[in-house]
């Protein structure tokens, strides 16, 4: 037995009441129209600018809220940061002195940098655990 679901009921009820009038005509007509004059009356440019904004603000938070880290290939890795800040967002860890002087920063290594070294293969778990315990917090 084929189950047919939607507006059903509303012509049942329809005809078995045998009234007409405007309850029982498709309210989704009406919905689409007065969404079609919603928009009409809205302002698009005012629209767009809004839009535009909210974009914009997002990516200013994404770019708040991430390190990215280069090295050797172009493609950035991401470190999530502690806080919002501009502070060490552009990490090139190929043209630093050593992983030392970039572990020397504390917002790289609350940032988990010295892990992310370790598992690309960078740095030594050893050499990870000596950096650590010269700059505990």
């Amino acid at each position: 037995m084929e189950t047919i679901l939607g507006r059903l009921a509303q012509v049942d009820r329809a005809l078995v009441s045998g009234t007409k009038g405007r309850a029982f005509e498709s309210r989704i007509a009406h919905h689409t129209l007065f969404l079609i004059t919603i928009i009409r009356e809205l302002d698009m440019g005012r629209f767009f600018k809004f839009a535009f904004f909210v974009l914009l603000g997002g990516f200013i938070y994404w770019v708040l809220s991430y390190h990215f880290i280069f090295f050797d290939s172009m493609k950035p890795y991401q470190l999530k940061k502690q806080s919002l800040t501009f502070e060490d967002t552009i990490v090139n860890i190929s043209k630093a002195r050593s992983l030392e002087s970039i572990l020397a920063n504390k917002n790289l290594r609350k940032a988990r940098m010295g892990e992310f070294l370790v598992s690309i293969g960078r740095m030594s778990t050893e050499e990870l655990d000596r950096i650590n315990a010269k700059y505990e917090d």
